[in-house]
């Protein structure tokens, strides 16, 4: 027993060699991980950012801060913004405005953003941007409406918008949705024919958010409406 433990060297060479190694690599993971993990991620970061403030003013502010309040509200946003708002429990009228849509004959556009929400593709020209001019449209001359469930399932399944990624959506730490369930965004139109179906979206819009009937082309008054307005209905903020 006495002569294995006196024959044990002192200094154990590979012990401290092994244990060198390990100090004199550590600098080298960290630098490993920076270049593999945080830098890529802070590259993501940048370009998000980029695009973001591509998007132009509105809906919230162009400065960092803006930017983590879009990147929290991302955590809530719809999956599937081409599927149809769910009908409001005892809802009244049941039916929407709009009676037929026809097909939009282009795909739908690029669209990106929360706040502000945008097309990005698929502008319309001059002419017709000039033709837009004399109503409430945004920089990309698409539009966003609140409309009857059934109207706002129509204008999706028809191609003419798609809803809002926060539509319906309750947001954690809000306790409520900031957007109702039909609140969509109705693409660009291409040419006067697709005018005349915005005003038309545009007519259910206010039948279902104010209760009235806007004039059209064919009536010159626009009727008033006794429609009971649904509690369920979230307010726009």
């Amino acid at each position: 027993m006495a002569a294995s433990v006196y024959n044990q060297p002192l200094f154990d060479s590979s012990n401290t060699i092994s244990t060198l190694s390990s100090f004199n690599l550590s600098p080298l993971i960290c630098s490993a991980l920076v270049i593999s993990v945080v830098l890529p991620l802070c590259l993501l970061v940048h370009r998000d950012f980029a695009s973001f403030m591509a998007l132009g003013p509105g809906g919230t502010p162009k400065n960092v801060l803006g930017y983590l309040r879009i990147s929290y509200l991302r955590l809530f946003t719809l999956k599937h913004p081409f599927s149809p708002p769910l009908p409001i429990p005892g809802q009244y009228p049941a039916d929407g405005f709009l009676l037929k849509l026809p097909k939009r004959p282009q795909p739908r556009p690029s669209v990106a953003g929360i706040a502000p929400h945008r097309q990005t593709d698929q502008k319309p020209s001059a002419d017709i941007y000039h033709l837009l001019r004399i109503a409430l449209y945004s920089l990309d001359s698409s539009m966003h409406l609140t409309l009857h469930p059934a109207d706002a399932a129509l204008v999706i399944s028809q191609g003419w918008g798609e809803r809002h990624p926060l539509a319906g959506c309750p947001v954690l730490g809000i306790g409520k949705c900031l957007l109702p369930e039909g609140f969509v965004m109705v693409y660009a139109p291409q040419d006067e024919k697709q005018i005349e179906v915005l005003h038309d979206i545009v007519r259910a819009a206010g039948w279902w958010v104010g209760g009235v009937a806007l004039a059209s082309e064919s009536n010159a008054e626009g009727v008033v409406l006794t429609r009971k307005v649904d509690e369920h209905q979230c307010a726009i903020e």
